[in-house]
């Protein structure tokens, strides 16, 4: 079950971009996907952004939510517009460059990776939760439906055709 718009092309994706900033950008490139999206990269007035289009707005909100936790040990691209595009939604954002963890085949790379993996993992433990609520999955103010840890593991199981991972 791919969610992702394939007809997005650089060439669509650079006629939207230059199309909503009224200007031309530089360097578009299709940078990747998963199931949910589509990226692009491009700059713009010496900044270098991503753009990424896919079907469900909340996905670029809890983006915008969980970038305002970003730190220097933390760099969660920063959102910077979300609006309508191809039938979907779109993200702008500033592009934070990096290799996949997934990609990672030798010692030597895990070795490079982890000091700052480890930090992003130890900045996230001390982010200030404090204005959220629940447990579990969360929603684009930070707020998650289960009332305790516990729920949220024991529906882990449940397979709701509400779902957008229904089925797989």
């Amino acid at each position: 079950m791919d969610m992702t718009d394939h007809s997005i092309t650089d060439s669509a994706a650079r006629d939207f971009i230059e199309s909503h900033y009224g200007r031309q950008v530089g360097d578009v490139e299709y940078v990747g996907e998963g199931a949910w999206s589509r990226c692009f990269g491009f700059t713009d007035r010496g900044r270098s952004l991503v753009v990424r289009f896919g079907r469900h707005l909340d996905d670029f909100e809890k983006d915008r939510h969980a970038s305002s936790h970003r730190s220097p040990l933390l760099p969660i691209p920063e959102v910077l517009e979300i609006g309508q595009a191809f039938e979907g939604f779109f993200a702008i954002s500033t592009r934070a460059c990096g290799q996949p963890l997934e990609s990672l085949n030798t010692e030597a790379e895990w070795r490079d990776v982890l000091p700052s993996l480890f930090a992003a993992l130890d900045s996230m433990r001390r982010a200030d939760l404090s204005r959220n609520r629940g447990y579990g999955g969360w929603d684009a103010r930070g707020n998650a439906g289960n009332i305790s840890w516990r729920e949220f593991m024991l529906a882990g199981g449940e397979d709701s055709p509400a779902s957008r991972t229904h089925g797989w």
